[in-house]
């Protein structure tokens, strides 16, 4: 991660390489995980990762874990 919250290319190329190009959100992208039902609450996700079964998210806790 680099400062401010942003991530690297490098990472989101890592994080694609596991889940898909298409399952790496950022930007605007990430807008609707980002506020909490009540709407009240705001916070900052600089990507959003959204694995399509559990294999991949082992394979990216596996991924992680080395």
């Amino acid at each position: 991660m680099l400062s401010g919250g942003e991530v690297s290319g490098t990472l989101l190329r890592e994080f694609a390489s596991v889940v898909g190009d298409a399952h790496v959100l950022t930007g605007d992208a990430t807008a609707g995980y980002v506020v909490d039902w009540t709407g009240r609450f705001r916070g900052h996700a600089p990507a959003v990762l959204r694995p399509a079964d559990t294999a991949e998210v082992a394979a990216w806790l596996c991924w992680r874990m080395t």
